[in-house]
């Protein structure tokens, strides 16, 4: 559709409501971009890391290199605060390609400090063979053009070249295009609806069998060629084409060769065998036309299908359409076309046929007594919502107030446990039932949760602070070394559990059970970031204490434990001085 206003976008108008994005400026709409296209349950939990932007960024806006899910995103923004109707100057998307050239081919040692660690690890990721996709976005709150089109097909190609001649043993597919208003109005209205593809799709007459009852669906099961997904894959792509499903595709990397490698090497090695060593498929569609052999109308041939939306066989879809040689004829794949009309119903399809896919880790525990618990201490939380593994599609308004979940359990770890398993063992926290245990202990409360997470919150704000003074020039001397510390990938768990080891002290003698330390009913959760900030300013003037702790990734756990014990020491000799500095905290508290 034309726009004529920036209101004319549903994307621009949920980002409005996400008041949490507010505080990164035009840096908002890359944000809330990634996390719609990547599923993240909060991106400002990340947000400070991977945003890059300043003076010498190297044309950089954000870098985020996310090895869990295989994939990077680079990204040079812009945004206008009012509707440009002929799209945005191509310029920033020329600057894109220097932007991959910084990225991929530049001496590391040119690239500017500040970012070189960013750099380095995308790189470092890329190498180990533990990308599948290198997202490279020109993304605007513009109408696109075919001239921007263009001008990022071109920075595509020649990224994708360069990957190969750098790194010949690995294969990325660069995903390089202009992301305007058509693009991330096609990623918020992703979240909303299930099925994107509303074109007819004609089939070979495929022959198979219907299943129906009276409960809202109907079925047709047959088989289909793998090249007929490799077709619907080039020509929608993954956003349209698994629009219903939890999870894309995930890669054929190192890490997925035991998953998806070997979906692969079945189709090359047996493609005869394809069809009965693999799942197949499920796909929702809006309708379906088939030729019916008999009067029961059980058996017939699929016709063709208007629209698509693969809700479970994504790694198949997707190592099919990746393999490097020609698919065999011979690879079949069975494939379950559903019709159903019913909002509820089609996210309980989507959800039990994602049962068996590499979700969350966190999915695995969303029944457990402790999570139903929590979700219920919540409901009368009024600023906050925690899901407790729960996935579902929350509003802007809903999202701007949730809790990942992912990013509680890390907390709980670094504060009751230590900061190299938040940092390294992030999924194992929902699949240990030791390090589960020590998240999410049985007393848990729901304020112990939300006091955890404003300090999270907190520390991103004194992140984001930090950032934009040095980014802007205004960052004193005597700051440098807060800021260098505060830039440091896992700092913020490295603050978390310093705050635990002091907390005794702040509050004056021993705590009971520390998983039900919260704050008062009164103090809402604004009001607890700003007393947690109070706290954070202390930490930060003991750098070079802390600054040991965070070498190495978070990766020597007795560096980071004498680090700790140095700075708990360090913080006694100054005892006399806790009711001055953290009086309005420790009164704000409900111990």
């Amino acid at each position: 559709m034309p726009y004529t206003h920036l209101d004319d976008s549903t994307f621009w108008v949920a980002l409005q409501q996400r008041d949490d994005l507010q505080s990164h400026g035009n840096l908002n709409a890359a944000l809330y971009a990634i996390e719609l296209h990547g599923q993240y349950d909060d991106i400002c939990t990340v947000a400070t890391e991977i945003i890059t932007e300043g003076g010498d960024d190297e044309n950089i806006d954000i870098l985020f290199t996310d090895e869990d899910n295989s994939r990077i995103y680079l990204i040079q923004s812009f945004q206008s605060p009012q509707l440009r109707v002929n799209g945005a100057r191509p310029n920033k998307a020329r600057d894109s390609s220097y932007a991959v050239t910084a990225l991929i081919d530049l001496e590391l040692s040119h690239i500017p400090e500040r970012i070189r660690g960013q750099v380095e690890e995308a790189r470092k990721a890329i190498e180990e063979g533990n990308i599948n996709t290198l997202h490279v976005w020109f993304l605007n709150n513009c109408p696109e053009n075919s001239e921007n089109q263009r001008i990022m097909k071109g920075v595509g190609s020649s990224a994708a070249a360069t990957l190969r001649t750098r790194y010949p043993e690995v294969h990325v597919t660069v995903d390089a295009k202009e992301v305007g208003l058509e693009s991330l109005d096609l990623l918020y209205q992703a979240q909303q609806n299930s099925i994107l593809i509303n074109e007819t799709i004609e089939l070979q007459e495929n022959p198979g069998f219907l299943e129906h009852t009276d409960n809202g669906w109907l079925s047709f099961s047959t088989s289909v060629s793998g090249n007929f997904l490799k077709r619907m894959y080039n020509k929608f792509g993954e956003e349209k084409l698994f629009s219903a499903n939890i999870r894309g595709y995930m890669g054929s990397n190192k890490k997925d060769q035991f998953i998806n490698g070997q979906i692969q090497h079945s189709a090359e090695s047996e493609p005869r065998d394809f069809f009965v060593c693999n799942n197949g498929i499920t796909a929702l569609v809006h309708d379906f036309n088939v030729a019916y052999v008999g009067d029961d109308q059980k058996l017939g041939k699929l016709l063709n299908i208007t629209g698509i939306s693969i809700v479970n066989g994504a790694q198949t879809t997707g190592c099919l359409s990746n393999l490097g040689s020609d698919i065999d004829e011979n690879v079949k794949v069975a494939a379950r076309f559903i019709k159903v009309d019913d909002t509820d119903k089609i996210e309980k399809i989507t959800k039990a046929n994602n049962s068996q896919n590499k979700v969350l880790a966190s999915d695995f525990r969303a029944g457990d007594a402790t999570q139903e618990r929590l979700r219920q201490e919540f409901l009368t939380i009024p600023d906050a919502h925690y899901s407790g593994g729960l996935r579902s599609h929350l509003a802007p308004a809903v999202k701007r107030i949730s809790l990942s979940p992912e990013t509680v359990a890390q907390i709980l770890i670094a504060y009751h446990d230590h900061p190299n398993s938040s940092y390294h063992e992030k999924k194992d926290i929902w699949e240990n039932d030791s390090l589960y245990k020590k998240a999410f202990d049985n007393t848990v409360t729901a304020g112990h949760l939300l006091f955890l997470y404003t300090l999270h919150e907190a520390i991103n704000e004194v992140k984001a602070d930090y950032g934009s003074k040095f980014r802007h020039g205004n960052l004193i001397s005597t700051d440098e070394s807060k800021h260098e510390f505060l830039r440091m990938p896992g700092v913020s768990f490295i603050i978390i559990h310093a705050v635990a080891s002091i907390m005794e002290m702040i509050l004056g003698g021993p705590i009971a059970n520390p998983y039900t330390l919260a704050f008062r009913e009164n103090v809402s959760r604004t009001d607890a970031i700003a007393m947690w900030k109070l706290v954070i300013n202390q930490v930060i003037k003991r750098t070079s204490r802390l600054m040991p702790a965070t070498k190495n990734r978070l990766s020597r756990r007795q560096d980071i434990t004498d680090a700790i014990n140095a700075f708990r020491e360090d913080m006694d000799m100054f005892n006399e001085n806790f009711g001055e500095w953290f009086g309005d905290f420790k009164e704000s508290l409900d111990s």
